[in-house]
């Protein structure tokens, strides 16, 4: 009888720690994507700001060029900043994508966006974002290129993500294609979909580590719309933590591609229902 309640007892902690992986990755791959959006619309401008609002950028957010010539050799460089992390809520400005985001990111592109050929860089500097309650600070570099006009590549190596206050940090590290599948005609974000592919490995707070990939066939999926945009509405990944334990994290658990942050963690037969932060 022992015996039988120590070995409940590790399986449920061996499960314990596989729900964390796909809580973690969740939480981690869907605030870097935050930014990686704000970014990508910025980017289409090619030095320029309109009047109004990009999109997902909206008046409330200051978008300073320090370099907005496309033919001086040195590419475009800009500082977006969406202000000081409140205290209370709300903690940050809202987006046009119902998103709030403070602090802010810096960015080198070194040609025209439409150029396959372009590389970029961006630096996330104490940028922070959420519902506006409850935040995630995202700091890191990511690195990458134009593939096409409706794709491009993100590399990213010592991404950390804090989150309810803790002082340890979440990590993330690999390689991703974003593809717009609709709207890439239109400068803006806003009612795209895209598709996200890619593989890699993190870490969690306590120090468990796992591998990533995310399934060809059912790559995220991305609506940039209010109420949408936080998450991915579709997609499978497969994770594998340090106990080889081989874990899948649906992003469509009721394959209704729902606009909520449901998903669904599977471990040979048992599935486990999450909300990711």
């Amino acid at each position: 009888m022992l015996g039988f309640a120590l070995s409940a007892c590790e399986t449920l902690t061996k499960a314990t720690e596989n729900i964390a992986s796909a809580e973690g990755y969740g939480l981690v791959m869907t605030s870097l994507f935050s930014s990686l959006n704000a970014v990508e619309e910025v980017n289409q401008l090619n030095g320029t700001r309109p009047s109004g609002s990009i999109g997902i950028v909206n008046e409330a957010v200051v978008l300073t060029y320090t370099d907005s010539l496309l033919n001086d050799g040195n590419g475009i460089t800009y500082i977006l900043n969406f202000g000081s992390l409140n205290s209370q809520a709300p903690m940050g400005i809202q987006c046009g994508d119902g998103i709030y985001r403070a602090g802010k990111i810096r960015v080198n592109i070194s040609g025209d966006w439409a150029d396959p050929s372009t590389q970029f860089s961006m630096t996330l500097d104490s940028f922070n974002t959420g519902d506006g309650t409850r935040m995630k600070q995202v700091n890191g570099t990511i690195e990458g290129h134009r593939k096409s006009s409706k794709s491009w590549e993100i590399d990213f190596t010592d991404l950390k993500i804090n989150s309810n206050n803790s002082s340890t940090a979440q990590e993330l590290s690999g390689i991703c294609e974003v593809v717009t599948t609709v709207g890439d005609q239109t400068i803006g974000l806003l009612d795209n979909i895209q598709d996200v592919f890619g593989s890699g490995n993190g870490k969690l707070q306590s120090g468990e580590s796992y591998d990533w990939s995310i399934d060809q066939n059912i790559p995220l999926t991305k609506r940039m719309e209010k109420g949408c945009a936080e998450t991915f509405v579709k997609g499978v990944v497969k994770l594998v933590n340090s106990n080889e334990a081989n874990l899948q994290v649906d992003f469509d658990p009721f394959e209704n591609q729902a606009c909520d942050k449901v998903a669904k963690a599977l471990l040979g037969r048992r599935e486990f229902i999450f909300t990711i932060e």
